[in-house]
């Protein structure tokens, strides 16, 4: 019997691309082949006919985060600039996701730790069910959150809370994460499919070419001067003038009924 890949990807026929991590026997551990899984996704999540992504993962929990083994055996004898080589890679997996030029919705159930947070915080909206524990755990073993858990928490909720979670080790739940701004909607569990499934609908009511840019400003907004991202916001602007979901978008406003956007 063919053993399921590390990641699965389904595309439906609407657009809805779902990447789900797939080792449910380890808690969904990060390892070798759920990063190539996820690289890969990223991959076909840039195709044109993929309006939004969906990341979940199957079994008890989202993610318990790097698989330890299996992180040893990649770093094997690794000098540092080998080392941090194989960072850079992992720290591209949630970078790509915060570039995608779509909505992606991390939906968490249970547990998101380590690495399996740090994807989470790629994303750009994130569903968590009721009771769900987070935490960035690695001060613990000596280390630090390298894979974005450091930088795109803080900017999330601060320096003084993200300083709680790494100084500490400490675990927070879901309605903390909500407090925080770190999880924007918690549901009871068996409410879950819904949730997203009216998620997935507001994002699809929105012409996916205006999202997209929006989404690129709203990164650069963060950090960048407010004069240039003003600019940005004319470019992008002048740029949407020129699609066909604008003349949709203004003639389904006319005619009082729901757009047909194509992403064009």
């Amino acid at each position: 019997m063919n053993q399921q890949p590390a990641t699965l990807t389904s595309l439906d026929p609407r657009g809805v691309f779902r990447v789900s991590l797939n080792r449910p026997q380890v808690c969904n551990a990060v390892d070798q082949a759920i990063i190539e899984g996820l690289e890969e996704a990223l991959v076909q999540s840039r195709e044109k006919n993929v309006r939004l992504v969906i990341i979940d993962g199957r079994g008890k929990g989202f993610c318990s985060g790097v698989d330890v083994t299996a992180l040893l055996r990649m770093v094997g004898s690794r000098r540092h600039a080998e080392f941090r080589s194989l960072v850079e890679r992992l720290q591209a997996i949630p970078g790509g996701f915060v570039q995608l030029e779509k909505p992606v919705i991390a939906v968490m159930h249970s547990f998101a730790l380590g690495m399996g947070l740090e994807i989470a915080l790629g994303a750009d909206l994130r569903l968590a069910t009721a009771g769900t524990r987070l935490a960035l755990p690695e001060t613990r073993l000596g280390l630090l959150a390298d894979v974005g858990g450091t930088t795109r928490l803080t900017r999330l909720v601060g320096p003084a809370r993200a300083k709680q979670m790494h100084l500490f080790g400490k675990e927070i739940s879901a309605e903390r994460a909500l407090q925080w701004g770190l999880v924007d909607q918690v549901v009871p569990e068996d409410q879950l499919g819904q949730a997203v499934e009216d998620w997935v609908a507001k994002a699809l009511a929105v012409a996916p070419l205006a999202a997209g840019l929006a989404k690129r400003v709203i990164e650069r907004a963060v950090t960048d001067d407010p004069a240039a991202c003003l600019a940005m916001e004319g470019i992008c602007q002048s740029t949407l003038l020129e699609t066909q979901d604008l003349s949709e978008g203004l003639s389904a406003w006319m005619q009082k009924r729901p757009p047909q956007f194509k992403g064009r």
